[in-house]
Order: structure tokens, then sequence, then C-alpha cells
């Protein structure tokens, strides 16, 4: 599972937008790749909110892009269209496994205290 990465960028031409698109794909793979109700390496959570802090950004970017290209370039126009629709469909399943690590990680400190708690009472006289 490759680390994807969150750079700034412009969409100008087909070349471009390409590119974008595989990063976009890049990323859809990668949180495709993170199992279900599972607490996610340390690593992979960082790049999560990393991947959501930057969502916003890159869908601000390809939109003005498309308004930029609009009836210009048919091939760029459909490389933007789909990394939008990616970033769209992967941004609320981002927030979701983020939000599922967080509680999973409560639900393992919790049971960690009661284990300690259960220790020391039977250690105790």
């Amino acid at each position: 599972m490759e680390k994807p990465g969150f750079p700034n960028f412009d969409v100008w031409d087909e070349d471009d937008a390409a590119v974008i698109l595989e990063l976009v794909e890049s990323l859809a793979n990668y949180v495709a790749d993170i199992e279900a109700w599972t607490v996610p390496s340390l690593g992979a959570e960082e790049t999560l909110i990393s991947a959501l802090k930057w969502v916003p950004y890159a869908i601000r970017q390809l939109n003005a892009a498309s308004s930029r290209l609009r009836n210009t370039r048919k091939k760029a126009m459909d490389d933007i269209q789909a990394a939008l629709d990616i970033l769209r469909a992967f941004e609320p399943k981002i927030k979701n496994i983020i939000q599922t690590n967080e509680e999973l990680k409560k639900e393992a400190e919790e049971k960690e205290r009661q284990e300690k708690e259960r220790e020391f009472a039977v250690e105790s006289p």
C-alpha cells in the first residue's frame, strides 16, 4: 500500500489533469486498502488526516480548472470530472475511517483501564 502524496497543484492541460487523476486514484486505492473496523497504523492514520485536509483544496483546484478549461480541452475535462467524482465519493469514507479509528482507540483504552483495575483488585488483599 503506497502512501499517496498531497501536493499543491494547478491544472492547465491534459497532462496536468492526467497526473492529478492518477494521484486521486492512488488516494482512493490507499483508502480502499484500509480494513474496516481495525485501528490503522499511526502512519496510515496520519495519511488519512492529511488526505482529509487536502481533499477540499483539491476539489477547489479541480473546480477552478474545470471553469478555466471548459469547452476547450475535452480529455482534461474528462479527467478532472473523474478526479472530482472520486474525491467526492471518498471524502466521507475517509471521515468514517478516522471517526471509527477514534472510537476503536477509546474502546481499547477503556478496556485496558478496566483490565488494570481488575489486576489491581486481584493483587490487593
